[in-house]
């Protein structure tokens, strides 16, 4: 099962993508997670222990789409200072724990 390219129920086609993302400023956090949380296409949005302070689950339709999530979205979010992208190839297993 390739993950570079699924497909909703209705057909569409959509590229699963991670963003790792980090805030150059603490008083920048809440704005972040207020405005990311609305985005269209952010389907979740994790805060992390590490070398990044969150990681974005993001569904775009091609490379295009990605191109300007990050750049006309994403990245005129006050305090966001830089971002790692990375674009799955395949899904070999994926669970939902609940």
């Amino acid at each position: 099962d390739k993950g570079e390219v699924s497909r909703c129920a209705d057909g569409t086609a959509f590229h699963m993508v991670g963003i790792f993302v980090n805030i150059d400023k603490t008083e920048h956090i809440n704005a972040f997670r207020s405005q990311i949380t609305v985005l269209p296409g952010v389907l979740e949005c994790h805060h992390l222990a590490g070398a990044y302070g969150y990681l974005l689950k993001v569904s775009v339709s091609d490379t295009d789409a990605l191109e300007s999530f990050l750049t006309n979205k994403l990245k005129k979010i006050t305090g966001v200072s830089s971002s790692n992208t990375f674009i799955t190839l395949a899904t070999l297993k994926e669970e939902l724990n609940c």
